[in-house]
């Protein structure tokens, strides 16, 4: 069996696949696994993940029509032979010790889950900056992570779903985790990560923190997190109602209503802050028909903090 199995979705990437590529090439753990999900590239992406899977057999390579992050990580987890998964993003390169020290990491501590600390590249100003889960929690929920060493759900009194790095890159997955609570991608185009990330964090017992700077990701703009178009009004509510879907399967969605709420409200803030401005009537109004007037009014607080603007929402909902 491989140590770790690592999936990397390529979409139209070709001026950054080498760099991601050759880092994870110089990785220091030989037992593992690199399966590169072709997802409908129309540019050279394909072609340079031949070269590379015909000069290492570490590299497998899976094709598919275009249909986004989410579907293309679901299918290599499924033909994955790792013990644990990783995630790394096609734009994006990682230190040659990522995989030995996290998979040697987990296996002392015997953690389901191994979280690190990442580097953020912003690729128009050139300048880079260190993220730090410690530092954090320690700022935002008075926890001392670097003292404990690990943290859990019971850990984080609110923000669960939506406050710790909900990226799927930044840790490290035991397989067995993921497939026993058939924790999956979104199939949406747009967030997709968010229901993987949720399974995670609710049916992981323990995440274990290593303090270390392991992987770069690249801010760039025109990635799919970073634009947003007419059709990603309806990505944000799908992943919502798959998330509650997901809950609902397990019937775990009464117990984490509290957190889901927290979730609904966040996300939305989120998406409107990447709306162009003549998308933002329809969204509010599609946004009404699934929150609470509770939710509303902490989605507006978000939006516009002065008490005139929240008037102005007040009589568009009627009130």
């Amino acid at each position: 069996m491989k140590k770790v199995s690592v999936i990397i979705p390529v979409f139209n990437v070709a001026p950054f696949l080498p760099t991601c590529l050759n880092s994870c090439l110089n990785s220091t753990l030989q037992e593992i696994e690199f399966i590169c999900v072709n997802d409908g590239s129309t540019d050279n992406s394909l072609d340079i993940l031949q070269q590379y899977a015909q000069k290492d057999p570490r590299f497998t390579i899976l094709s598919q029509e275009n249909m986004g992050q989410g579907v293309a990580r679901n299918k290599a987890i499924q033909m994955a032979q790792g013990e644990y998964i990783a995630f790394v993003d096609p734009d994006d390169y990682i230190e040659p010790t990522l995989f030995e020290k996290t998979y040697n990491f987990a296996l002392q501590n015997q953690a389901d889950v191994v979280q690190f600390d990442y580097t953020e590249y912003r690729e128009n100003t050139h300048k880079y900056k260190k993220i730090n889960l410690a530092k954090k929690l320690k700022k935002e929920y008075h926890f001392n992570l670097n003292k404990k060493g690990k943290y859990t759900k019971q850990d984080i009194p609110y923000g669960l779903f939506y406050n710790l790095y909900n990226q799927v890159w930044n840790r490290l997955y035991r397989k067995d985790l993921i497939l026993k609570n058939n924790i999956h991608f979104s199939n949406t185009r747009n967030g997709e990560d968010q229901l993987f990330t949720i399974g995670v964090l609710i049916f992981a017992n323990e995440i274990h923190y290593l303090n270390d700077y392991l992987y770069t990701y690249r801010v760039r703009q025109g990635s799919s997190c970073h634009s947003y178009v007419d059709a990603d009004i309806d990505y944000a509510f799908k992943n919502i109602a798959q998330i509650e879907g997901y809950l609902r399967s397990h019937n775990i969605y009464e117990t984490y209503l509290p957190q889901m709420s927290e979730y609904r409200v966040q996300s939305l803030y989120w998406v409107r802050s990447k709306l162009r401005p003549e998308m933002i009537e329809k969204f509010e109004t599609e946004i009404k028909k699934i929150l609470s007037k509770e939710e509303f009014d902490s989605y507006t607080k978000l939006c516009f903090p002065r008490k005139g603007i929240l008037k102005f929402f007040a009589r568009l909902r009627g009130n």
